[in-house]
């Protein structure tokens, strides 16, 4: 399980300061700030897309597990309903589109994007938007594609994802949610090792910094 894997510290304050999608969202724009800041770092954005897209599809395994083991289908309703996350009532709002050949979400209100907008973060968190989605299902087994078309962050409406494939059935409750404490740790420690692997001289200082960037930034949720 998990919790075998990390050291258990954003699992213990998870329960103290509650974290949710805000603090997600700062930890994600504070890390690619630190990453695109960093002098001297060659091919900054694609080793923040690395990061991003290694830490997206990380979910969509854990999301393709979990179907096996609930869901018979292997189509988008598996998808959907292995999701790892919910927000707070009112933090997003979204609907569904279910077209002849095509699957639409259409998001009207997104607690990523009023975080980012709100902290001065929007040009960093953005990356999140281009890069997360696809690879989650790029994880989850490849049999289908997202493209994300439109994002709030990019000045649209609306955030527009399309899946190019029917929904069978309708989403239906998810049974498999982890605590943001996790979806935070598990992006700082895909970060890590990427960081590591990729560029080692620089890695110790772009995490610190994200870290402590992050920990005064909590307190002013």
């Amino acid at each position: 399980m998990y919790g075998s894997r990390y050291s258990g510290f954003l699992f213990f304050y998870n329960g103290i300061m509650e974290y949710g999608i805000r603090e997600h969202a700062l930890y994600y724009a504070l890390l690619a700030k630190a990453v695109l800041e960093t002098e001297h770092l060659p091919n900054a954005e694609e080793l923040l897309k690395t990061i991003t897209s290694e830490y997206g599809r990380r979910r969509g395994k854990r999301m393709r597990a979990n179907a096996e083991t609930l869901c018979p289908s292997d189509d988008l309703s598996a998808f959907f309903r292995t999701g790892e996350w919910a927000g707070k009532p009112g933090e997003n709002r979204s609907e569904l589109i279910r077209n002849q050949d095509t699957t639409e979400s259409h998001v009207h209100v997104c607690a990523w994007y009023d975080t980012w907008r709100q902290y001065g973060l929007l040009a960093y968190g953005t990356y999140y938007c281009r890069w997360i989605d696809p690879a989650i299902a790029e994880g989850f087994d490849g049999s289908f594609r997202l493209s994300v078309p439109q994002t709030k962050g990019a000045g649209d409406s609306v955030c527009r994802f399309v899946w190019n494939q029917p929904v069978s059935a309708p989403e239906s409750e998810r049974p498999f949610l982890l605590p943001f404490s996790f979806h935070i740790e598990e992006l700082r420690h895909t970060a890590q090792e990427v960081l590591y692997r990729t560029v080692p001289e620089q890695a110790k200082d772009i995490l610190k910094r994200t870290e402590d960037a992050f920990q005064e930034s909590v307190q002013t949720l």
